[in-house]
């Protein structure tokens, strides 16, 4: 599989296409999580939402031989995200979410 991300103009997850530097674009992780800021997702962040689940599975099992549970996966992907992939997202979009950066 073939993705384009962060060019294009164009989020058409249908066609891999991931670009979030359209005017029209307001994306965020989940609306109404009072956890999280609500920062517009860059490329990496609709990548990780739409691939996430499948990267984390596929490493588990690849490097541990382990099966996950829909529960393990959807605790790692929703932790990963939390803890790395907001900061790359907030980067790219010029917001700070860290009082020492």
């Amino acid at each position: 599989m073939t993705c384009c991300c962060d060019v294009g103009g164009t989020y058409e997850p249908e066609k891999q296409r991931f670009d979030h530097h359209q005017r029209s674009f307001e994306e965020i992780w989940r609306k109404g999580d009072a956890k999280l800021p609500e920062i517009k997702l860059s490329s990496a962040g609709l990548i990780y939402r739409h691939f996430g689940h499948e990267i984390i599975k596929n490493a588990v099992k690849g490097v541990w031989d382990q099966d996950l549970t829909e529960d393990q996966v959807n605790w790692a992907h929703e932790k990963m995200y939390k803890k790395f992939i907001l900061e790359v997202d907030a980067n790219d979009n010029g917001v700070s979410v860290n009082e020492h950066p």
